[in-house]
């Protein structure tokens, strides 16, 4: 019987044992999964801003060479002898969400650089509509490395906005837009976080805040 009681006692150490190795093998498991994703993520991650900073130069030179100031006279506006210049805080904002990414320097936690953000990432459904800010015309319609979808409109006086990652585009070159009118859709094309609108304000191919002309009371 003390044999018999040793060898239960026995069996049970053992089968004790066997599930601690198990435990500690899923444990091991699933912490070399972790390190895998996290060193996956940080090289997709890092591959992401280089390409984003290769999209970002190629967007200024195509800014910088769009012939801007005289094609708003092409436009139907609404506000004759009142540029663009004069409706800073009167501007509606581009689409209906909110500002989850704000204009200006920021730190790239992952990365550990700090970065400077040249546009405004609005949070909004796949689909929503996106609306011209001013009166313009419409001087790029297509598809940017980095930024998927666009439509780049010129305000007069050297002012153009920019929407990306459109779904949709709902106007063509040399179309000429009213404020409020429909431009496009939101969209995740280029996009590496799922829908959302990126939209830029820049006079001169120089970035200003976004914010800074739109109505008061938008969301942020």
């Amino acid at each position: 019987r003390a044999q018999a009681s040793r060898r239960t006692e026995q069996a049970s150490r053992h089968a004790d044992l066997v599930e601690e190795r198990d435990r500690l093998a899923r444990e091991r498991d699933a912490r070399l999964s972790l390190v895998s994703r996290v060193t996956r993520d940080r090289v997709f991650g890092g591959q992401a801003r280089l390409e984003l900073s290769t999209a970002e130069g190629l967007l200024d030179r195509a800014i910088s060479s769009l012939p801007g100031g005289a094609s708003i006279s092409q436009a139907v506006s609404r506000r004759p002898g009142l540029p663009f210049a004069r409706h800073r805080r009167r501007l509606p904002p581009p689409c209906d969400g909110a500002i989850e990414v704000p204009f200006g320097p920021r730190f790239d936690e992952e990365a550990q650089i700090a970065v400077f953000h040249k546009g405004i990432d609005v949070r909004a459904p796949a689909g929503a509509p996106v609306r011209a800010i001013f009166d313009g015309t419409v001087v790029f319609t297509g598809i940017h490395p980095g930024y998927g979808d666009i439509v780049i409109v010129d305000h007069g006086d050297e002012y153009f906005s920019l929407a990306a990652h459109l779904s949709r585009t709902d106007v063509q070159i040399g179309d000429a837009v009213t404020m409020g009118q429909s431009i496009g859709a939101v969209g995740d094309s280029g996009s590496f976080k799922g829908a959302y609108l990126y939209f830029e304000i820049r006079h001169k191919s120089r970035p200003v805040n976004p914010l800074l002309w739109f109505r008061r009371g938008t969301r942020s």
